[in-house]
């Protein structure tokens, strides 16, 4: 325990039935007096206690003062207690022995995986990232219990109590959270066969604002498809999508179904691009690389429960270091 620990209050009466006029108990004394005798001297307490020596005396004298009656005979070599200090350190002994042991047993809680984590994650990280990762927290912590949100809105981390949210983030967005690097991916241009068939493919990015795209964003007035080639070069193009939503599963659906070409991360489609129910477009090209974050309240310290969560998660990544990589 630290000396600064506890404060205590001058005496005083209030009201009828307020403070009696005797000075509080000071628990700071009581625990200099008893780390004073078990170390044998002022100073070694005091570097126990990380406080002045001066302040380890005057609290002392002060405690002396409030009892009336001497504890300590102080000589030059040593100190003895006196039959009242006596009787007054087994006390004080006690007290700061139970005080500690609360203090263990909270810390030995804290250190205990246990609780509940509550996670934010658009649906398409369920099936390959976060569905492992939950269920081998569920088999190593019985203790933990898990929530999650599956939708793609923006959350407030804090309002609404989320420990862990996996976001696609830009650099100046995770400067001001607390926020690790999961992978990254490169976004691919796929359609349906019979799409193309209909349509015809696009030979370069210039003949997509022709097509009709599907694509992820909030503001149609703002949209452009950001396009990297495989030496590097990047175009951007300016298009209105006829489609325009903010779920990568809904993307997948109207490309399965026709609707369009889509800009869509490659781990999304790769089962279908394997398939052939949809094939590359403009397979020389990708959209610029995303990079997913695992992203915490800044604000507060993660306890161990959701400690143990990102340990998994990033392990889990590790293990798969293809995880959200291009497909084909």
């Amino acid at each position: 325990m630290h000396g600064s620990a506890i404060h205590s209050c001058a005496g005083g009466t209030i009201g009828r039935t307020g403070w009696y006029s005797r000075p509080v108990v000071d628990l700071n004394e009581m625990v200099c007096f008893a780390h004073v005798v078990g170390h044998g001297s002022f100073a070694a307490a005091a570097r126990r206690l990380r406080i002045p020596p001066s302040t380890m005396s005057r609290k002392i004298a002060a405690l002396e003062r409030r009892l009336g009656a001497r504890l300590l005979e102080r000589t030059t070599r040593k100190l003895r207690l006196t039959d009242a200090g006596a009787q007054y350190h087994e006390r004080c002994r006690r007290i700061v022995a139970e005080a500690e042991e609360a203090d263990r047993l909270l810390q030995a809680r804290a250190s205990r995986a246990q609780g509940t984590v509550r996670l934010s994650v658009p649906e398409v990280f369920v099936e390959r990232l976060l569905a492992p990762a939950v269920t081998r927290l569920l088999a190593a912590y019985p203790e933990v219990r898990v929530e999650c949100l599956t939708d793609d809105r923006y959350v407030d981390l804090v309002g609404e109590r989320i420990d862990v949210a996996l976001r696609v983030l830009s650099p100046k967005d995770r400067s001001a959270l607390g926020a690790r690097r999961l992978g990254e991916t490169s976004p691919v241009l796929c359609a349906s066969p019979a799409y193309l068939e209909a349509r015809g493919a696009p030979r370069t990015p210039a003949d997509l604002p022709s097509h009709a795209l599907c694509a992820f964003g909030r503001d149609r007035s703002a949209f452009s498809l950001r396009l990297v080639d495989r030496a590097g070069r990047a175009v951007r193009v300016r298009a209105a999508p006829r489609l325009l939503t903010t779920s990568d599963a809904h993307l997948r659906a109207a490309c399965l179904d026709a609707a369009g070409i889509a800009l869509v991360p490659p781990f999304v489609v790769e089962p279908d691009l394997r398939s052939g129910r949809l094939a590359r477009v403009l397979p020389r090209w990708t959209g610029a690389p995303l990079s997913l974050f695992a992203v915490t309240p800044q604000a507060r310290a993660a306890p161990t429960h959701v400690r143990v969560f990102l340990d998994i998660l990033y392990e889990h990544v590790r293990q798969h270091p293809r995880l959200l990589d291009a497909a084909g």
